[in-house]
């Protein structure tokens, strides 16, 4: 069996791919792997983005927005990784009784949130695959579009 390669940008190693071997294993799907990390980045940038867009409809400035958002994220991801929580049960313990966040929550879930995500992992991984078998056995370089 051929090996594949992928060329990963520099600035996409630390971020995104730290720790993958662990995650998916040394013979894990490489373009399972590859397609989830970069989809997963360009995802939580438009989340960010859009995010902040949110803020800017209920008056706060974009840059304290995308700040706020930012660090939130960062905050998220660490309660994640370091408790041992599923994220299903972080957001219940943040959503409170008739709160603002399970407001979000629903208006998420009415526009069918989760079955879009899904949709575009799938997408992506569908891609991915698709570029892994483009060449027949050759290998290709992958790049990202910056």
């Amino acid at each position: 069996m051929r090996e594949r390669m992928f060329r990963i940008p520099p600035w996409l190693i630390p971020c995104c791919l730290q720790d993958r071997e662990e995650q998916l294993g040394r013979n894990g799907p490489v373009h399972l792997n590859h397609a989830v990390s970069l989809m997963d980045l360009a995802t939580m940038y438009v989340m960010l983005d859009a995010l902040a867009d949110g803020g800017v409809y209920a008056g706060i400035p974009k840059e304290i927005g995308l700040r706020l958002i930012a660090h939130t994220m960062i905050g998220a991801a660490k309660m994640v990784l370091e408790n041992g929580k599923h994220p299903q049960e972080l957001k219940d313990d943040v959503c409170s009784p008739a709160g603002t966040s399970i407001q979000a929550i629903r208006t998420l879930e009415k526009a069918g949130f989760r079955g879009i995500v899904m949709d575009a992992v799938h997408a992506a991984s569908k891609r991915a695959l698709e570029l892994s078998r483009l060449d027949n056995g050759e290998t290709k370089d992958v790049y990202v579009k910056r």
